[in-house]
C-alpha cells in the first residue's frame, strides 16, 4: 500500500528542540508521524522517503534482495564510508550510514526509532539531524543497505554525495576490499 502525507512545515514550529534548526526538526517529526501511522495500521514494516530518485531498474533489482532475519533497518540508498561487511545479494551491513534514502523500518524497531527522533535538547544525539541520530544506533540495530544504491537524494545538494547517474562517489573503493559474510550468495 502506498500512502502519501504532507511534510510537517518548519513554520509551524516554535523552536528546533534539540535539532540544528526547525527545518530539521520538522523532517524528524514527519518521519515520526509516518512510523506512528504504520504502528496504528498494524504494519510489520514501513518504507518511506521525502526527496528521492530511484534507480531506473529498482523494482527488478529490489525483488532479488533477501533481507537477513535479524534486520531492523533497511536502506535502498545511503551515504557512508563506514561499511561493516558485504552480506551478499546486493546488500551491505553498515554501522554508520550518515545519510539514508528510502528507508525501511521493521515493527520491532518502531518505538526505538520514534524515541530517537523525538525532539529534545538533552536527548542522545541532540543537535544532530535525524539521519545522524539513526547512524549512531546502527551498531545496535542491524542495518542493511543496497550496494550499489537503488535510491539517492534529489535536490540541490545531491551533487555533493553522488555523481550524475546517482552512484555514490568513492563507494567502490570503500567496499571492494571488504570480506563477504558467510551468508553471501
Amino acid at each position: 500500500m502506498v500512502d502519501r502525507m504532507p511534510l510537517v512545515k518548519a513554520s509551524w514550529l516554535r523552536n528546533a528542540d534539540g535539532y540544528p534548526d526547525t527545518k530539521r526538526r520538522a523532517l524528524a517529526l514527519t518521519k515520526r508521524l509516518v512510523i506512528r501511522r504504520a504502528m496504528l495500521a498494524g504494519a510489520e514494516t514501513v518504507l518511506f522517503e521525502n526527496d528521492v530518485v530511484m534507480d531506473a531498474d529498482w523494482r527488478e533489482k529490489a525483488s532479488r534482495i533477501r533481507l537477513p532475519d535479524d534486520w531492523g533497518v533497511f536502506m535502498m540508498g545511503h551515504f557512508t564510508k563506514l561499511l561493516r561487511s558485504r552480506w551478499g545479494g546486493g546488500l551491505v551491513r553498515c554501522t554508520h550510514a550518515i545519510d539514508h534514502h528510502a528507508i525501511g523500518i521493521r515493527r520491532t524497531c518502531f518505538n526505538i526509532i520514534r524515541n530517537l527522533w523525538r525532539g529534545s535538547r538533552t536527548a542522545a544525539g541532540a543537535g544532530e539531524f535525524s539521519d545522524r541520530r539513526l547512524a549512531a544506533m546502527q551498531h545496535l540495530i542491524p542495518t542493511y543497505t543496497c550496494c550499489p544504491n537503488l535510491a539517492w537524494q534529489s535536490g540541490d545538494d545531491a551533487h555533493t554525495n553522488y555523481d550524475r547517474e546517482g552512484r555514490q562517489r568513492f563507494l567502490a573503493e570503500h567496499v571492494d576490499h571488504l570480506p563477504h559474510s558467510s551468508a553471501s550468495a
